[in-house]
Parts: structure tokens; sequence; C-alpha cells
């Protein structure tokens, strides 16, 4: 793959897809070092059962920056603010149909900005298998079409 993408998200799709021909990938087959430019956005995640939860396990270093810290040891359910007017909620919902179709998930969620209004977040979240069995996901948030960074607080907080 190349260095260099226009839409991280399609080019995180198109890797998921080369994996293992469009079917849900093993983690084993997934290798960090083919996608070095996505690094700074991916986020792996590991779904557990009973109740379902979603755990960070990497995070990359545009997704910790623009979160304010790493989110890597934290489950998706602990970041819920009451003032991110929905987001955690659709994010969860997202990552569940991810698990539950074993099939790739492409949507944005809004995040309420510290000046009014809202931040369009775009997102990616592509099922990884183990064992055959969906248990991990490899996702990626594009902020390229958000602010820049101000002296490295995120504009959206």
């Amino acid at each position: 793959m190349g260095q260099s993408f226009q839409d991280p998200i399609a080019a995180l799709s198109a890797y998921w897809s080369s994996l293992n021909e469009g079917r849900v990938p093993e983690r084993a087959m997934v290798e960090l070092s083919a996608i070095p430019s996505l690094l700074p956005l991916l986020l792996l995640t590991a779904f557990e059962q009973d109740p379902f939860r979603v755990r960070y396990r990497l995070t990359g270093t545009r997704v910790d920056e623009w979160n304010g810290m790493n989110l890597a040891g934290l489950y998706l359910d602990e970041l819920n603010d009451e003032g991110d007017h929905g987001a955690i909620a659709k994010l969860m919902a997202s990552y569940r149909q991810c698990h539950d179709s074993a099939a790739p998930v492409i949507d944005r969620y809004d995040w309420p900005a510290r000046s009014g209004g809202f931040l369009t977040v775009r997102y990616g979240l592509f099922p990884l298998a183990s064992n055959g069995m969906v248990c991990q996901c490899l996702g990626i948030e594009d902020y390229s079409a958000l602010p820049r960074l101000y002296d490295g607080v995120p504009l959206s907080r």
C-alpha cells in the first residue's frame, strides 16, 4: 500500500478487504507495519460479552491527542459524558453492529465543539476474528475535516 492516503477510512477498508478476500480476517493477519501512515488514526478494540462492552487496547497518537488522553485500557462506556449529545451511544451501537454482523461499519458522529455547534468525525470499524469468532475491531477516525489542535488541546473539548 502507498504511504499517503486522501481518505484514511477507504485506505483501511482496502487493506482490511485484502487480508482475507473481504471476509473477516484473523487478528494475526493484520500487520500494522503495512499501513504506517494510518497508525496515528487507528484504534484496536476488544469485544467483551455479558454485558457487551468495548475495551480500547491500542490507540494512535492522533486519537489520543483529540481525546486529550490515552484511551488504552479504558472501556467505551466509561467515556460516557452527558455533554456528548449521543456520540458515545452511537459509537457503542456501531461497535455492536460490527460485532453482530461481522461486517465493517462506516459512519459519523457529531461531537460538541467548545465554541458551540458540532464537529463531525467520520469513522470506520472493521471486525477481526480469533479462531473464526469476531472478538476485536480495527477502527479508524478521520479528523481531516476538523479544526487543527490548538496548543495540543482539541478544540472539541
